[in-house]
């Protein structure tokens, strides 16, 4: 039997070699030999190109059918196989223009209407993030509009073009009429969303704020239906100068769906905040980078905020900043180790000690609800760094009691200058921060014309360097809030994925973080048997300012490992002894426990070694003077092996977070194995950042 099938295939083979491939490529070299006897002479050098091109075709003909003649049996069956689909292409093309004679004009008017609309939802969504919303508003129309004149055409595309060839790339005509519908789903609600804005401009916040929400979640519905449909196209059968095309695309729509997300998520946190459903009470806390804490800088002052129904019914900012409230406080607390060569107790504006966000903001509230004598639905942290974004958004403020004008370029210079000369007039020197919040809120709550696309892109700038984080009570909102990417939780990782977070405390030393130039070198080496050993290379420079600039930069320093991490040496840190006597009758607050009583030290250098946050964390004190540079040294062993597969392989993923308050920090890679070595040059940390590698052992 199997014989029988083998010759039937070679027969087969036989006829379609000898009766149609080998005479039509006869009759091909027969005709550029017909052609050379055509030639007459040409005058230069493009009648011998020509010769010589018709020359090198003729060769490569014959030599194509002296292959098939000595072609091997085993090879017939494949040769038939790509026969039979040149083929079905060309009859199902046949097809389609017999089978119509407005089938052509169908094909291109569908393709016209496609493009166009392609280019005008690009272009819309470039418009909008230029902030050109009217110019946005109109080619969406025409978007619109065009997926009528699209819908009109799929009918017959439909069943013949897409029924046929959609078989081959994994498209059907259900999936072409969810993408129709969709855009026009899309569209409808958008320009309706537009429109609704422009209306009903004298609504309050809350009104305009549902209807980007409603309109989002219509168009994430909507998109997430096209991305579904356009992801099972098999994209090898496309035309390759189309492949690109489409895989470019679908990432601006795959773009696109995120930013909806986005918009989305922020609606419901935004409107949840401004008190909707009922009053709210949210307290703003103002980071200072310029003294960095883990979350971002010293928490110098705040605003307690109620809203109710989109509205700010009430605030108060305290001209003497977070420090008004330590006298509210009356718990004995133990400081954090670090804290105890600059306090000895732990209050308030020392609460966000904690890298991840969530564990602070806890302690914050913690603290804060005491100390305030009131309670509150959530926190919200804005960074300094942040402020610049913030101005340029709504534009330069004028303080007229301090003969200022507030720029995006200024800001904080400024603001500092004016603190400090009132500090020494008065024990509230930070009622300036009362006047730039009321300016500010009036400007982002009631300016009609304000930019929301704006608005977007400082929020997405400001996420990814995480100059803003919010925690908030309600579960159901906090969830919302992790999905946005601000609520500055740890990364979770796998068991067997590296993790690095470099966390800087300024400890007693002044403003003098901004002076700081930072850099950090990983060498990361892969032993035969699966280890890894790291190298940890930390360079800290201290610009000095002028000649009558003396202030010393005191931090300490931790650095985030996975946890069971095992710490092997360092070098160039600052070994500073602690008393702990005087804190015998204090209470230890039991979020402090693993770093106060459960930590272990290297003799050698005083390196704290402890697990916290999910991580095992190893810290210590640098001391800087003006003008001066230090290099740390951290040398280290993960708990985890690579595995090599049996080609000696192995995968190794690395996830860098940043700290919020250090932009622009330098990074520098190389990772060893014994027989390669990859490097990562000038890599900058202004978000977080997961490098994923296969390596040879």
């Amino acid at each position: 039997m199997a014989n029988k099938k083998n010759d039937f295939f070679i027969n087969i083979k036989y006829f379609y070699k000898k009766h149609i491939l080998i005479p039509f490529l006869n009759l091909q070299k027969n005709k550029i030999k017909d052609k050379s006897h055509v030639i007459k002479v040409n005058i230069g050098r493009e009648g011998s190109k020509n010769k010589n091109k018709d020359n090198k075709i003729k060769n490569k003909v014959s030599l194509a059918i002296k292959s098939l003649k000595s072609a091997k049996k085993e090879l017939w069956i494949e040769e038939f196989r790509s026969f039979l689909i040149m083929l079905s292409f060309v009859l199902l093309f046949t097809f389609i223009l017999i089978g119509s004679i407005d089938a052509f004009h169908d094909i291109n008017n569908l393709k016209t209407h496609a493009v166009y609309a392609q280019d005008m939802i690009t272009s819309s969504i470039n418009d909008l993030q230029n902030s050109n919303i009217q110019i946005a508003k109109d080619k969406l129309s025409l978007v619109f509009d065009s997926s009528y004149n699209i819908s009109s055409k799929v009918k017959f595309i439909a069943k013949v073009s897409v029924g046929a060839f959609g078989r081959l790339i994994n498209f059907s005509e259900k999936d072409l009429n969810e993408v129709i519908r969709s855009c026009d789903n899309i569209s409808t609600a958008v320009v309706k969303t537009f429109n609704d804005i422009q209306k009903f401009s004298d609504r309050n916040n809350l009104y305009k704020i549902d209807e980007v929400k409603n309109a989002s979640l219509v168009v994430d519905i909507n998109l997430k239906t096209i991305n579904s449909n356009l992801e099972k196209i098999n994209t090898r059968f496309l035309p390759k100068k189309y492949q690109n095309q489409f895989l470019d695309y679908k990432k601006q729509l795959k773009d696109f769906e995120k930013i909806v997300d986005d918009v989305y998520f922020a609606s419901n946190v935004v409107s949840y905040i401004m008190g909707q459903d009922s009053s709210r009470r949210i307290l703003f806390i103002f980071e200072n980078a310029n003294e960095l804490r883990a979350t971002g800088g010293f928490m110098g002052s705040y605003a307690l905020v109620d809203f109710k129904d989109g509205n700010v019914i009430n605030y108060e900012v305290p001209g003497g900043g977070i420090y008004d409230l330590r006298a509210g406080f009356t718990k004995t607390l133990e400081p954090p180790y670090p804290f105890k060569i600059l306090v000895n107790k732990w209050e308030i504006q020392d609460a966000n000690w904690f890298f991840d966000f969530e564990k602070s903001a806890k302690k914050i509230i913690e603290f804060f609800e005491p100390s305030s004598r009131t309670s509150v639905d959530g926190i919200i942290v804005i960074n300094s760094n942040m402020m610049s974004g913030l101005m340029d958004l709504i534009g330069d403020i004028k303080l007229d009691d301090y003969n200022v004008i507030l720029t995006k370029y200024n800001i904080i210079d400024e603001l500092q200058n004016i603190i400090g000369k009132q500090r020494d007039k008065t024990n509230k020197p930070k009622v300036v921060i009362g006047e730039l919040f009321e300016k500010v809120s009036e400007q982002l709550l009631n300016k009609k014309d304000l930019d929301l696309m704006k608005i977007y892109n400082l929020f997405n700038d400001a996420r990814d360097k995480k100059q803003i984080l919010a925690y908030i009570k309600d579960l159901n909102i906090q969830n919302y809030i992790n999905v946005l990417g601000i609520s500055g939780k740890i990364v979770d990782t796998n068991d067997n994925e590296d993790y690095l977070a470099i966390v800087d405390t300024n400890i007693g030393g002044g403003k003098t973080s901004q002076y700081i130039d930072r850099s950090v070198n990983q060498q990361i080496d892969i032993l035969g048997n699966g280890d890894i050993i790291k190298t940890l290379v930390i360079n800290k420079k201290y610009i000095k300012q002028n000649n009558n600039f003396d202030i010393k930069n005191i931090e300490f320093l931790r650095i985030y490992v996975p946890s069971g991490s095992q710490f092997i040496s360092a070098t160039g840190f600052d070994n500073i002894q602690i008393d702990n006597h005087i804190y015998a009758n204090y209470n230890t607050d039991p979020d402090l426990e693993s770093l106060n009583k459960l930590s272990i030290r290297d003799f050698n250098t005083n390196t704290i070694i402890y697990n916290d946050e999910g991580e095992t964390i190893f810290g210590n004190f640098i001391y800087l003077n003006p003008g001066e540079q230090k290099e740390i040294v951290i040398k280290y062993k993960l708990p985890f092996k690579v595995d090599f597969d049996e080609k000696g392989n192995c995968k190794y993923t690395l996830y860098l977070e940043k700290q919020s308050g250090v932009d622009n920090l330098k990074y520098n890679i190389s990772i060893n194995t014994s027989s390669t070595n990859k490097f990562y040059n000038d890599i900058i940390l202004n978000k977080d950042k997961k490098i994923e590698l296969t390596l040879k052992k």
